[in-house]
């Protein structure tokens, strides 16, 4: 069971998990890769694949030589934001039960917030702040509209826009037509935004490549080089 609190992100009611220590991150350099994964009712056809494929993510970065460079957190949404903190990629939650409405919206504030806050609050200026070199990604998992969010899509064109200010990469994998023009509306980078035809096939295939953009970023981080595009692998 997930001991989730509830935090309040610019008005917005999410269940939140702590991230790991600052104190606990060994490294001098770490990438940070937050996901927000779209847990709608409309993608209750991918629940054991999404399972699948998330614990084979996890089992290539663990087996890469970067898996103590990499962290992650997974912010999942329905009707609901719940987002877990960023931790090692082995404590990357699994389970996935797709339900209800999308609060897409409400989720890119949250995910963004987490990661840089732009107060000092987000978790890479609490690394960079301790020391550590950081590089940031969020990637956006989502198959169509918001219809349930506090937040609207100018407030997620924000999120977004303040996150490239500060050279964090913002990806969007989008499943069919409609994703893809939501992601364009967002002002997400045309090379960052990789459409699917949303069959399992496709989304074991784009966990993969997710899995080797977050290494490549890794070594990125560690040469303290930046990276325009999170799929050029």
């Amino acid at each position: 069971m997930n001991d989730f609190y509830e935090e309040s992100f610019s008005g917005i009611d999410a269940g939140i998990t702590p991230n790991i220590p600052t104190d606990d991150v060994d490294n001098d350099h770490m990438f940070l890769m937050s996901v927000a994964r779209d847990r709608s009712g409309s993608m209750g056809s991918f629940q054991g694949v999404m399972q699948k494929s998330t614990q084979e993510f996890i089992s290539s970065i663990k087996d890469s030589k970067s898996d103590d460079e990499i962290l992650v957190s997974l912010t999942e949404f329905n009707d609901r934001v719940d987002s877990y903190g960023f931790q090692n990629v082995s404590d990357m939650p699994t389970s996935y039960h797709p339900c209800s409405t999308t609060a897409l919206y409400d989720a890119i504030v949250v995910a963004q917030q987490r990661l840089y806050d732009g107060a000092g609050n987000g978790y890479m200026e609490q690394l960079n702040a301790s020391g550590v070199r950081t590089r940031g990604a969020l990637v956006i998992f989502s198959d169509g509209a918001d219809n349930d969010s506090q937040k609207t899509a100018a407030d997620a064109r924000q999120a977004i826009q303040l996150l490239k200010k500060q050279e964090i990469l913002v990806a969007f994998i989008a499943f069919g037509d409609e994703a893809k023009n939501i992601a364009n509306d967002l002002g997400i980078d045309p090379q960052n935004v990789l459409q699917t035809d949303a069959t399992a096939s496709e989304l074991r295939k784009i966990w993969n490549i997710m899995s080797k953009s977050a290494i490549s970023m890794s070594k990125s981080a560690a040469s303290g080089n930046s990276q325009d595009a999170f799929f050029a692998i």
